[in-house]
């Protein structure tokens, strides 16, 4: 799992385009010559606090004397850890780019097996610098490109 600090930052783009010897999104170029690793990591969960299991425990022991706000306070206990459950049922994967400089840049994405096949083109055109891609973050799509004189980018 991985945990950002408050400084790192999620890269928010829907297309990554690869050319020739470049990884290339939003207004930002990365040469794949200065790419020292990628992986693949769960987003970090959320804990579940102690007052959530505090207040479960309270508002049991509380029905016993006054039955409302034992109730309430039960409730609230269950309603948080709910929520965090449904919070930690909804998170994703990122993308980690770590570049030699020791910068990390994250992409995020909801499907491991997704995130797996960027790495494995990201791989294989560094390797190549012949390769060029597209990859669609958006609709989980990749696709191998041709450039030349007549050719456009998508």
């Amino acid at each position: 799992m991985i945990s950002l600090d408050a400084k790192e930052k999620v890269v928010d783009t829907n297309e990554l385009k690869i050319y020739q010897n470049t990884l290339i999104y939003s207004d930002s170029v990365i040469q794949l010559d200065n790419i020292s690793r990628i992986s693949v990591a769960p987003m970090e969960k959320m804990k579940v606090p102690t007052w959530a299991v505090v207040c479960i425990l309270v508002g049991v022991i509380m029905m016993g004397f006054n039955g409302l706000i034992g109730f309430l306070i039960l409730a609230a206990g269950i309603g948080m850890c709910g929520y965090i459950l449904y919070f930690n049922s909804q998170l994703g994967h990122y993308l980690t780019i770590e570049l030699n400089s020791g910068r990390l840049i994250y992409f995020s994405g909801k499907d491991a097996g997704f995130l797996k096949r960027i790495m494995k083109v990201l791989a294989e055109c560094i390797n190549s610098s012949q390769a060029n891609y597209v990859v669609n973050m958006g609709n989980a799509q990749i696709e191998k490109v041709q450039f030349g004189d007549y050719n456009q980018m998508r």
